[in-house]
């Protein structure tokens, strides 16, 4: 009995082993892809490219020892559609000194015959992918993509097509100065040596020699220890400078933004019919040919206008800065202009400076004055961008000549003709390129250096000093740096006959607090109409806001976030977007500002005593803004628990203020 039970045993013990052997042995991670520390006070470098790229990760790694932290992206950079997707992620949040880039062997890999991702959009996609790059300021090297041998692939690729894809890639870099380092003029003499027989790939001693090349093309780029220092010091100087600039702006807090145009006549409507979409757009929207849209102009006489009238709304209502429309997307200017008879004064019966008359009101009554201008859609001309019912499509368009003849020009103009400028509000940034947008920073900064730049001089925010968010959106959660919200006060910024969907004031008076407590400022637009009234919703909506401010002020102007964060909300654990991301779910109930020696609980609906958690500071007084008298609250705080006794009801009007005295 025994032995049998041994016999029995035995050969599962044997199989069992036997089968544990035969399983594969999962691969151990590829060092080239794991990630590295940096040792302090060396450049880093990032290396962006498929698995050529791979092959001489660790022997370009070795060779630059102890002069680069060498990193590479933690896969394969696969195509260019792949690197659209992934390339804000591979960049992560650090600062890379030198970037040595490539995409192509993956693109113009054969799929059934035909090229993964097409010449024409391969060529597109490094445009993008470039623009992406430039905006980190590092120093780029792009890498050509290296020969494939001839003979039968899998999966399949032509060395021919290798050739015209690094001609595209070639002409994309040459046109944003991007030097290459060209591994396929080097590699193609001798690839049969480097490369691995009917493989795209390259032996060990090959992927070492091309190593030895990249390394060339580093070494040149990289910066030497003063260059580094020095860079260091300028951007440290740049970040005081903006600070600097900035100071008032976020201290501000809430402006007034004016839509105001030829737009304002049709009102939304054209030829008896109503036009759907946004007041401002109506150009664009019923494809109203230029010739028909310029006659407006003969129609705009706006003899109600009054420029003090418009800054002493802004005044009440609380608003600490104005931007209105020097030029909208319809070409047609609201001040007079050398290089174009297509202004409100040598184009209207109305023959008077709308900016300068703005202008001279807001120095009278010290208001801060910005414009905004359209850099890159002007439906009125040729060249610019947008118009493509009745010019040719934007790639078609000589946009330069646009750029030089009138947008570069007339931001000079208002620049220059109209006193301190507080901000310049660039818009839809079509085709703005590094090179075209540098011009007009290089502009600004020589003329009104003080002037800010907002974030929509080109889709990567280059050159901006404080962020725009998109219309109406305001983020969920506490957001860094300078930054503000455009919105509406109804569904439209021109003047639209037909929407009366206004928002109440407890409604902006909330929105006003949440980007507060978020750190940001509420640029809320009014639309006046063709007489240059500003409707009296508006005008009404605004005053009710002013008359919260002149109570509650302390609490908004120049403050800084909220110190927790949890009274925003949070994302669902189950409801999930069309994305398929999670909703953030906002709770409306109370926000908090903060300025040195003071907490302000800002309360929307009334509790019958506030209970804050997690309050580090000791507390020596609690009163309500809304009290004249400043009377103390009873309290008590026990650890980082606070608990208010407040009054049955609410003294204040739409959000009553909590000042809590800290030290």
């Amino acid at each position: 009995m025994k032995f049998r039970i041994l016999y029995t045993i035995f050969p599962a013990v044997l199989l069992f082993t036997m089968i544990a052997v035969a399983q594969p042995q999962p691969a151990a991670p590829n060092p080239a892809l794991q990630q590295i520390q940096d040792t302090p006070g060396l450049p880093r470098v990032l290396l962006i490219g498929d698995s050529i790229s791979i092959g001489y990760t660790l022997p370009v790694r070795e060779l630059l020892s102890g002069k680069a932290n060498v990193h590479r992206i933690p896969e394969n950079g696969g195509n260019t559609n792949r690197g659209l997707e992934k390339l804000g992620a591979w960049l992560g949040d650090g600062k890379w000194d030198v970037i040595h880039f490539n995409w192509g062997l993956h693109d113009l890999r054969l799929d059934d015959g035909r090229q993964a991702v097409p010449l024409a959009q391969y060529e597109e996609n490094l445009r993008a992918l470039v623009r992406q790059l430039k905006a980190t300021g590092s120093k780029l090297i792009w890498c050509s993509t290296t020969p494939v041998p001839e003979g039968d692939l899998n999966p399949p690729r032509r060395n021919a097509d290798v050739i015209v894809y690094n001609e595209a890639a070639a002409r994309v870099m040459r046109e944003n100065g991007i030097p290459t380092d060209d591994l396929y003029a080097y590699a193609n003499p001798i690839l049969r040596e480097l490369q691995l027989p009917a493989n795209v790939h390259f032996k060990p001693e090959g992927s070492a020699m091309l190593a030895k090349q990249v390394v060339v093309s580093l070494e040149k780029a990289l910066p030497s220890t003063a260059r580094r220092q020095a860079g260091a010091e300028a951007d440290a100087r740049a970040m005081r400078e903006r600070e600097a600039r900035t100071e008032w702006f976020r201290a501000a807090k809430f402006g007034l933004f004016i839509h105001w145009g030829l737009y304002a006549i049709p009102a939304g409507e054209w030829k008896g019919k109503p036009i759907a979409g946004i007041g401002e757009w109506i150009m664009n929207r019923a494809k109203i040919p230029v010739t028909e849209y310029e006659l407006l102009a003969a129609q705009f006489n706006p003899v109600k206008f009054n420029a003090e009238e418009w800054v002493k709304l802004a005044k009440d209502a609380g608003m600490r800065y104005i931007v209105i429309t020097s030029k909208h997307h319809d070409g047609f200017t609201l001040f007079k202009s050398a290089v174009s008879k297509y202004n409100v004064v040598d184009a209207t019966p109305f023959k008077r400076d709308i900016i300068g008359e703005l202008a001279a009101a807001c120095k009278k009554h010290g208001m801060r004055l910005g414009f905004y201008y359209s850099q890159s859609q002007d439906w009125h001309e040729a060249d610019g961008a947008g118009n493509n019912w009745d010019f040719p499509p934007n790639e078609e368009k000589d946009f330069d000549k646009y750029l030089r003849a009138k947008a570069e020009p007339q931001v000079r103009e208002i620049l220059t003709n109209y006193g301190p400028v507080a901000l310049i509000w660039f818009d839809t940034p079509q085709m703005m390129t590094d090179e075209r947008a540098g011009r007009f920073v290089e502009m600004v900064r020589q003329l009104q250096p003080n002037c800010l730049i907002n974030g929509r001089l080109r889709a990567d925010r280059f050159g901006f000093d404080y962020a725009s968010m998109r219309d109406n959106q305001i983020p969920n959660q506490m957001t860094d740096g300078a930054w503000e919200t455009p919105a509406t006060l109804n569904d439209t910024w021109g003047f639209k006959k037909d929407d009366h969907n206004w928002k109440p004031p407890a409604e902006v008076i909330f929105k006003l607090v949440d980007i507060a407590s978020k750190g940001g400022n509420y640029l809320l637009n009014v639309g006046p109409t063709a007489e240059g009234l500003i409707p009296l919703p508006s005008q009404d909506i605004l005053r009710a806001v002013g008359r919260w401010l002149k109570v509650n002020g302390e609490a908004i102007y120049g403050a800084a976030p909220s110190p927790f964060g949890a009274e925003f909300g949070a994302f669902s654990a189950t409801r999930k977007d069309p994305r398929g991301q999670p909703v953030f779910e906002a709770e409306k109930t109370w926000r908090a500002t903060t300025k040195p020696g003071k907490l302000f609980i800002h309360l929307f609906t009334w509790p019958k005593e506030l209970a804050l958690a997690e309050v580090k500071e000791k507390v020596t007084k609690a009163y309500l803004l809304a009290d004249p008298k400043r009377k103390s609250l009873k309290f008590s705080q026990a650890g980082g628990k606070l608990l208010v006794s407040l009054p049955e009801t609410a003294p204040g009007e739409f959000a009553t203020v909590v000042c809590l005295e800290i030290r």
